[in-house]
């Protein structure tokens, strides 16, 4: 009988699904992300309590598949996408769209370009700052 499997790790993801469900809920990302890396994190040091066949066993558990399936990443995924090209579309706003378009390449035509990129790459960079990137995705 392996107790670290059977008790204690039966019971707390019965918690977890039962007691702590809004947990999964990814309505606010920041929140969601925080969840999401704690619960990895707890999973991960469990799984440093047990033996090579206890790990076998435990990915094999109803209970962890379960756990695991109950976040959502593709809406945080959404939701981070959609807070990211809201960002990009505001900050872009009453821009000259044929300016970032032109063929042109004098110097004062080409900062428009410039300025496009800078503001697209601060934004794509913000995808894997610590609090949003999750390795998953």
């Amino acid at each position: 009988y392996n107790i670290l499997l059977e008790c204690v790790w039966k019971n707390v993801s019965l918690y977890l699904n039962n007691e702590l469900g809004f947990i999964f809920a990814p309505v606010l990302p920041k929140v969601f992300h925080q969840n999401y890396v704690t619960t990895k994190k707890f999973i991960n040091d469990f799984q440093q309590n047990l033996s090579n066949d206890e790990l076998k066993e435990f990915s094999t558990k109803r209970e962890y598949r379960e756990l695991l399936g109950k976040w959502n990443l593709n809406t945080y995924y959404q939701l981070r996408f959609s807070e990211i090209v809201k960002n990009v579309e505001k900050t872009l706003e009453g821009k000259k769209w044929a300016e970032f378009f032109s063929t042109s390449s004098t110097s004062d035509e080409s900062q428009p370009k410039r300025e496009l990129n800078e503001i697209i790459w601060s934004y794509l960079s913000i995808c894997w700052e610590e609090g949003i990137f999750l390795p998953e995705l």
